[in-house]
């Protein structure tokens, strides 16, 4: 959700700041949040079969896939809502 965000918002103003804003995204997910920022359902996956602090139960793992795929279809539709009302102003 922060990630897809990051990237519509610097690809309308910022193109060529996209890499940098995307790479902050993730160290900053990752560094001050306690799930280690989950931004991509592969990863997810992995995780079920790791035996670490950051792993998923892999009971778990259709929960948080899902979520992830909900979230990113809201925001496509969101940010297709949003760029219709921007062309028509």
């Amino acid at each position: 959700l922060v990630l897809l965000s990051v990237i519509r918002i610097g690809d309308q103003g910022a193109k060529d700041r996209v890499p940098m804003l995307v790479a902050l995204t993730v160290t900053a997910g990752y560094w001050f949040t306690s799930s280690t920022f989950f931004a991509n359902p592969a990863v997810a996956v992995a995780r079920s079969f790791t035996n670490t602090f950051v792993g998923i139960a892999p009971a778990d793992v259709f929960g948080f896939v899902s979520a992830e795929l909900v979230a990113a279809i809201v925001m496509v539709l969101l940010f297709c809502k949003a760029s219709k009302v921007i062309n028509q102003r």
